[in-house]
């Protein structure tokens, strides 16, 4: 058994943001899908319910809406989330603290602080990082954690874009979602690997160099110093080395499938 016991309270202050400590919640959503018969031609109108993560009903029918599921919206309906009875009796049982109001996404949190011993810290901008991405974690989460599932719940599509921004994030020093570039800018939209360079860059540590080779050759030279190494003893904490070992590997499991 660990020896390790983390507290709620270093991790996370405030109080409730919803039924429990989450940035997101989720809601099911029943709406309604227009388009036009591939048969006749004619307009159609289908029901569809849909899952999405948000902050309240009115930011579910947003999240909705731009996944194509259309008003009028029959019901918008917040899943339940209680923990379980063996959550309590386990969490209970190695006597972790937990506050009131829990839900089973904060316990999970905990108890994998508990197990994995990981008493780190999350910068505030990592969460704002995965609510924008609509990725529903625990203010309880470490870093690793939100990472894993920054990369699981997002669409493959975007994993090269997000891959090569950590690479930037780590080469600044900065943080991501709270760096002056995001994601979703071009350049790192414009990062990808072909089959060619697949066989050529067999291994995370090339994956990484060819990203840097790739910031250092866009147009938006004068966003990444030349005077910034390669080395990452200049990055506070060790949170920016773990967020691109975490998506370094991640990316490698996966390059396969991203690949044409």
């Amino acid at each position: 058994m660990s020896s390790f016991i983390p507290n709620y309270l270093d991790y996370y202050s405030g109080g409730p943001t919803g039924p429990g400590f989450c940035n997101l919640y989720p809601y099911e959503v029943s709406g309604r899908v227009y388009g036009t018969s591939e048969k006749t031609g004619k307009a159609t109108n289908r029901k569809k319910i849909i899952y999405v993560n948000a902050s309240s009903s009115d930011d579910a029918q947003v999240a909705a809406l731009s996944a194509g599921v259309s008003p009028p919206y029959e019901y918008i309906r917040l899943i339940d989330q209680q923990p379980t009875r063996e959550q309590y009796r386990y969490i209970d049982g190695i006597r972790v603290p937990y506050p009131a109001f829990i839900n089973s996404d904060d316990i999970r949190a905990l108890l994998t602080r508990y197990q994995d011993c990981d008493d780190e810290h999350t910068p505030p901008c990592l969460f704002r990082f995965a609510t924008s991405l609509r990725v529903r974690v625990s203010y309880f989460d470490p870093p690793r954690m939100i990472l894993s599932y920054i990369w699981h719940c997002t669409p493959s599509s975007i994993h090269p874009a997000l891959f090569c921004y950590s690479v930037y994030c780590r080469e600044r020093g900065e943080v991501p979602g709270g760096s002056r570039l995001q994601y979703t800018h071009p350049l790192f939209s414009g990062f990808s690997l072909t089959n060619r360079q697949c066989d050529i860059y067999p291994v995370t540590a090339a994956y990484t160099n060819r990203a840097v080779l790739h910031l250092h050759t866009a147009p938006l030279l004068n966003t990444f110093p030349p005077s910034v190494s390669y080395s990452v003893s200049h990055i506070p904490q060790d949170c920016l080395t773990m967020v691109l070992r975490v998506f370094s590997s991640l990316f490698l499991c996966s390059v396969a499938f991203l690949t044409p």
